[in-house]
């Protein structure tokens, strides 16, 4: 495991189309991201949840704020940033329930020679599960202060290193499963009791 590890569970989106916060969703027995913490405990105990919601305090890890409000997934990640004191950075989403240590571990083990380092999966990256290094801060904020919001974008600056997020998903189907709808809570309810 790399020294100077902070994990990061991104929870400050408006989850429009499950029309309440995704993380805080009750799946099987446990809320999403409980799921989410008990995984990443098993990797570092330096965790934050970055968010506004003061309904994520019930599960005792520091809640950090967005400090460019407005900004999406980019501006959780300049808030990650700007706020960390670590050279390496997790960053999950809070609709991911199933990430596994393993597939933690691949990304720590594959982030030492780039900035950022995530999963590519059928071409499309996966940047809400990735390694961000602390150096990337000042320049993520500049590209924010030009108005540089869409991932994709943003991460291209970097020229991040890209895993085989299909190889990933080979080892665990349900990986890259987002929460977005009621249907997809359907589906992990019915993964839950295999």
């Amino acid at each position: 495991m790399k020294q100077h590890l902070s994990i990061y569970i991104l929870a400050g989106g408006r989850s429009s189309r499950m029309g309440t916060d995704k993380g805080l969703l009750q799946l099987g027995n446990k809320k999403v991201i409980e799921y989410i913490l008990e995984t990443c405990l098993k990797v570092s105990t330096d965790i934050f949840i970055v968010t506004s919601n003061k309904d994520y305090q019930q599960f005792t890890f520091p809640l950090i704020q967005d400090q460019i409000l407005d900004a999406g997934p980019a501006g959780g990640i300049d808030t990650i940033l700007q706020h960390t004191s670590a050279e390496y950075n997790l960053v999950i989403s809070c609709d991911m329930p199933f990430v596994d240590v393993d597939s933690m571990q691949y990304l720590i083990d594959h982030s030492t020679n780039k900035l950022i380092t995530i999963p590519i999966l059928n071409q499309y990256p996966e940047a809400m599960f990735g390694i961000y290094q602390k150096e990337c801060k000042h320049k993520w904020r500049e590209l924010l202060n030009q108005q540089h919001y869409k991932m994709s974008e943003l991460i291209a600056h970097f020229n991040p290193n890209f895993v085989d997020g299909n190889q990933m998903q080979d080892k665990n189907p349900m990986l890259f499963a987002n929460l977005n709808t009621p249907e997809d809570i359907l589906n992990a309810e019915q993964w839950l009791k295999k």
